[in-house]
């Protein structure tokens, strides 16, 4: 058994480090809890595999900005249009996620393979290159416009919450798919430890500690003799508990991170479950320091 605690801590500055190949693959990797892939070919062939299979899940993880003309803009409720400011001949920014781009409906033919083809064109089947689409520079983009991404280590009663923003795209660890009792996890079970539970023995002695222990290590030992039977992962994940640990990448523009994180009635407030609260009021303080653009003062949108 192992105890772990809950955290959440936007990663975008990683990710922008990453080609679009290495990002989709290191944010998948979460799913399987395997190690990303060495180098950006090996992420490419993943990521090719993904599009052929049409998994197309990971590729919400990179959203892309485009500055073109009013009349290029794909009809899609996933991809933002908005006017950039300053510039004459009805040039717009658009924004939208890999997946929103392939699946997006274009104003005509000729047009439905253009958007990124010139920058990522192994996703699109052929090289069809564009002089009038490109991509938008650093000041070209509103901030309502930009996207963020977040890892979270929580348990599983919190998860079932986040995955219920329909407007995110989330990548989260698979019971399902991960088995514990393998080299990857040292053969234990992780738990997040709840709030009302001390990390530490009082005088020696800690009765909700201890009660939460032998709870813990009991659901552990039930799902170790499920394996040990012969059951896959996914038929002895029934016994474990909803405060195991899951990781989930969790990446939504900046409206929507200010709606989740807002104090009078969401993630923040104080009617909020204590387990969310431990881990988002935190992780709002880090959002206002990082994007002061935005407006924090009730966490909605300006």
């Amino acid at each position: 058994m192992k105890i772990v605690e809950p955290y959440a801590k936007i990663i975008e500055s990683e990710l922008e480090q990453l080609s679009v190949y290495q990002r989709i693959d290191k944010c998948a990797s979460v799913c399987y809890q395997r190690p990303e892939k060495p180098n950006d070919e090996e992420a490419r062939v993943f990521c090719l595999g993904i599009v052929d299979r049409k998994h197309w899940m990971p590729l919400e993880m990179a959203v892309v900005h485009l500055a073109t003309t009013e009349l290029d803009v794909p009809k899609s409720k996933y991809i933002t249009s908005s006017r950039i400011t300053g510039e004459t001949r009805g040039k717009v920014v658009i924004s939208g996620s890999i997946r929103a781009f392939l699946e997006a409906e274009y104003p005509n033919t000729e047009q439905s393979l253009r958007f990124l083809a010139h920058e990522f064109p192994l996703f699109f089947g052929e090289d069809i290159r564009d002089t009038y689409v490109k991509f938008a520079r650093p000041d070209q983009i509103p901030w309502y416009h930009k996207h963020v991404a977040v890892r979270i280590v929580t348990n599983r009663a919190i998860s079932h919450q986040l995955v219920r923003h329909r407007p995110c795209a989330i990548l989260q660890e698979s019971q399902r798919f991960c088995r514990y009792d393998g080299e990857r996890f040292d053969g234990e079970v992780s738990f997040v430890r709840p709030g009302w539970v001390s990390p530490a023995f009082s005088r020696g002695y800690n009765p909700l500690l201890k009660l939460w222990r032998d709870d813990m290590m009991g659901a552990e030992r039930r799902y170790f003799n499920r394996l040990d039977k012969g059951l896959q992962p996914q038929q002895a994940r029934g016994v474990l508990p909803n405060e195991c640990k899951t990781e989930l990448i969790m990446y939504a523009s900046l409206p929507e991170w200010l709606h989740i994180l807002n104090t009078d009635t969401m993630r923040c407030s104080k009617h909020a479950d204590p387990e969310m609260r431990r881990i988002m009021i935190p992780l709002r303080e880090e959002f206002m320091a990082k994007y002061p653009e935005a407006d924090w003062s009730k966490g909605e949108g300006a």
